[in-house]
């Protein structure tokens, strides 16, 4: 990712506690090129610098990938991946954050199922998706969702502890419902 010289209004920001834009490229700046102003420090020419040396990759820089919202990840992944095969980022071939973010859903997809699959296992063969449905709807009552970022999202431990607490309750109820002695079958109320 290319990094804009550093920015005193920011650095105040920062160190007021204002939180800063999410991070994307600005397309108004158009595509970065190593020109000395970028790549040089600010006091380089400063006759108390005793030594600065200083190299860059044309090939990085051609394959850069525009970042169009928070996709750091995805859009530095593809930057590298142009700049490995020579790519320009203008090339019909290049790889785009969009290529790289459609590769991490799909593992992340597929790790997210063989766990869900371990899980009914582990319960005998009863299906989660029900509770992380009702779990999912809670949350939205809520204005928040399961993951994301910042204060929408609910973090790993607050969302097991309601997961509990719903399990909890639809255990209670199916305990009332069933007559004395009887197994309960977890399921969500209907």
């Amino acid at each position: 990712r290319m990094l804009a010289k550093a920015d005193p209004a920011h650095d105040r920001d920062v160190a007021a506690g204002v939180e800063a834009a999410p991070d994307r490229d600005d397309e108004a700046l158009g595509r970065v090129e190593p020109t000395t102003e970028l790549l040089f420090p600010a006091d380089w020419a400063d006759p108390r610098t005793d030594k600065f040396s200083m190299a860059f990759s044309r090939a990085a820089f051609d394959g850069w990938a525009r970042q169009p919202s928070p996709c750091c990840a995805a859009a530095s992944v593809a930057g590298a991946c142009n700049a490995v095969l020579g790519l320009c980022a203008s090339s019909e071939d290049a790889l785009s954050y969009v290529h790289i973010a459609a590769l991490l859903h799909g593992l992340l997809a597929d790790q997210a199922a063989k766990k869900r699959a371990a899980v009914e296992r582990l319960l005998g063969g009863v299906r989660v998706e029900p509770a992380i449905e009702a779990l999912r709807a809670q949350l939205a009552a809520e204005q928040r969702s399961l993951g994301g970022r910042k204060e929408a999202g609910c973090k790993p431990k607050e969302a097991l502890s309601k997961l509990r607490k719903l399990v909890a309750a639809w255990q209670a109820a199916a305990t009332l419902a069933s007559p004395p002695g009887a197994d309960v079958a977890l399921h969500p109320p209907l």
